[in-house]
């Protein structure tokens, strides 16, 4: 519609641009960090901690070994966490490949630097602990903690990079349906106005009071349709409902009389705008009414058990078959109906139910 355009979809506002949140943060390569230095000195000391009788336990001796390992995959996390941070927001698989390597090389150099220097601490600075002085044992062990810092990296810049290409994909259907949204939605406004206008017209000079009588409706009806909600209360359609309903009883009289049984449970139920409205509006578009012929049109809430045991709700409007003649009734406002179901399928993942037979016409909305 030009009158109503739909309110931005809150997936797409989180979605675009795309700023999905990344594991490489300081505070994450710090956890990661602590998890594993504990995980490592566990298993470098689990024999001292089984068979201290062979290999006197030393409290001192793990503790260096927790600071080793903390400091160690501290500066592995953080370095690799840098590298891989650039890739969260999109990059070529030749980049990707690029910086796996410089995240290989970083880390097997940072280890095996501080490897070393680590040594040389526990020999020369703390001799008392007894520190194994075999370095070939110091590498080994350091670069297998980088190995993992690398896998575990690799890993994390995986996972992200899939989600967020899940989340593009969303994003890319989701500006889809709001694209089909919006067309369905031009269809109604138009044909609205132009029917109301019409109407409108046809007072004007012969009975003033009832034109204002009408002109005021129409005001408070085009307010709803200005709401710009992809899905209202029942008790807010129903209300838009009587608005028009009011209009049209101004048209036609005591010739057009609308029953209603809404149950009350029912009123705080979702249903797509403009709906009940569109089915009342097709009845009297596709029927005769006249003092000859007057028009009776029901609505009427509904529930019933799906093919799972579930409660489906919804709302049937029908009318008795009068046709005019002046109208193709073949299809029996096939464009409205279309647009309508369309609607529904779109916002409430279901569609509405149409049953003809020789004297009477309904048609039920799903209600969610």
């Amino acid at each position: 519609m030009n009158s109503m355009s739909l309110t931005p979809n809150p997936l797409l506002s989180a979605l675009s641009p795309l700023r999905m949140a990344h594991p490489f943060k300081p505070r994450n390569a710090a956890l990661l960090a602590l998890v594993t230095s504990v995980i490592l000195t566990g298993i470098v000391h689990i024999d001292d901690l089984r068979f201290s009788q062979y290999t006197p336990f030393s409290a001192s001796h793990t503790l260096f070994t927790f600071i080793h390992l903390l400091l160690l995959t501290l500066l592995l996390y953080d370095y690799c966490f840098r590298l891989f941070r650039r890739l969260t927001h999109g990059g070529a698989a030749n980049a990707t490949a690029r910086t796996t390597v410089w995240a290989i090389v970083g880390t097997l150099i940072i280890a095996f630097v501080f490897s070393i220097a680590s040594m040389w601490v526990g020999t020369h600075v703390f001799p008392s602990l007894g520190i194994d002085a075999r370095i070939d044992i110091s590498l080994i062990k350091d670069g297998f903690v980088a190995l993992n810092v690398i896998l575990i990296t690799i890993l994390l810049s995986n996972l992200t990079r899939h989600q967020q290409q899940v989340l593009e994909e969303e994003r890319t259907h989701t500006e889809s349906i709001q694209t089909r949204y919006d067309a369905l939605e031009k269809q109604i406004d138009p044909h609205f106005l132009f029917n109301s206008l019409n109407t409108l017209d046809g007072l004007i000079g012969y009975d003033d009071s009832r034109a204002h009588d009408y002109l005021h409706q129409l005001a408070q009806s085009y307010r709803y349709i200005m709401q710009q909600q992809r899905r209202v209360t029942l008790a807010d359609e129903m209300r838009f409902t009587d608005n028009f309903i009011a209009m049209m009883q101004i048209r036609y009289g005591n010739n057009l009389r609308v029953v209603k049984h809404i149950e009350a449970q029912y009123l705080s139920a979702q249903v797509v705008p403009i709906s009940v409205q569109l089915l009342v509006e097709n009845a009297l578009q596709h029927n005769v009414v006249s003092d000859r012929h007057p028009l009776t049109v029901n609505v009427k809430t509904v529930c019933r058990s799906g093919e799972d045991g579930s409660r489906q709700l919804g709302i049937i409007v029908s009318n008795p078959l009068q046709p005019r003649s002046d109208t193709d009734d073949s299809a029996h406002g096939s464009i409205g109906l279309s647009n309508l179901s369309q609607r529904c399928q779109l916002v409430l993942h279901r569609d509405i139910a149409i049953r003809q037979t020789a004297t009477a016409f309904e048609v039920e909305i799903p209600l969610f």
